[in-house]
């Protein structure tokens, strides 16, 4: 008895929560009367001559959590990739590798504080820290939770981030949340920038489960892919709104 009514509780907390979230996805978007007003890292890293960049993240860290989960992933972009951490503090910073001459401009900021910053980089094959060093004490993110968002080519039914095929530019707003907060997604406050495609989103300590609920501004398709530790745990893909979550 005790077990099958902690099921059906667990049943009904979860229709809740994905309930809850779409409520909050459908008022605490760009123009949301109330969306959260949790702190946001953003990274955007920028081809600079007109052609792609090829470059690597070795990791991301954000207040005491570093997110290695991108290391060794040949990323390629002809436009700019968006990364970000939700809910991060500071000190926070990206590291990254050229892999070939071509330069690329890094802008950054944490949401409400001035900025952003932007660091231009063209040494090959070194790895350049932007923004900060990471705490002595920072430790790997456990589980490090991971969100990747693409759009598909016209007559493609699916994409990756990474290799530059997809299509980039594609505004997205919706939100990302476990038990214990949700973040609105997509200029949530007056500071942030538009979230396009291709993007990569982070989003530290999440308990019990996590949930995204995603949606293209111009209702093209989007591919959603959800990592824990480097395995993905979900993925979906199509137009309207697109939901991916997993209980962890």
């Amino acid at each position: 008895m005790v077990g099958g009514r902690w099921q059906r509780w667990t049943r009904l907390w979860r229709v809740l929560f994905v309930g809850a979230a779409l409520a909050c996805f459908g008022g605490c978007g760009e123009s949301g009367q109330n969306p959260p007003n949790l702190p946001e890292i953003q990274f955007e890293i920028v081809p600079q001559l007109g052609g792609p960049i090829r470059f690597a993240v070795d990791e991301v860290h954000a207040g005491d959590r570093i997110f290695r989960s991108l290391a060794g992933q040949e990323i390629v972009a002809t436009a700019p990739f968006q990364i970000y951490v939700e809910n991060g503090s500071s000190p926070f910073g990206l590291t990254l590798r050229l892999l070939d001459p071509a330069p690329a401009l890094v802008r950054y900021r944490l949401t409400g504080t001035l900025g952003p910053a932007a660091v231009l980089v063209e040494q090959v094959g070194v790895p350049i820290t932007i923004g900060s060093p990471a705490l002595p004490s920072a430790r790997a993110a456990r589980p490090e939770a991971r969100l990747d968002v693409c759009a598909p080519v016209v007559g493609q039914t699916n994409c990756s981030p990474f290799d530059g095929q997809s299509t980039f530019g594609v505004a997205f707003s919706g939100t990302i949340g476990d038990t214990q907060i949700t973040r609105a997604l997509g200029r949530a406050s007056s500071d942030e920038t538009s979230t396009t495609t291709p993007a990569v989103i982070f989003f530290p300590d999440p308990q019990d489960t996590i949930a995204a609920i995603i949606r293209a501004v111009d209702a093209r398709p989007l591919q959603l892919e959800l990592w824990l530790d480097g395995r993905r745990a979900g993925r979906a893909i199509g137009s309207g709104t697109v939901v991916v979550r997993t209980d962890l």
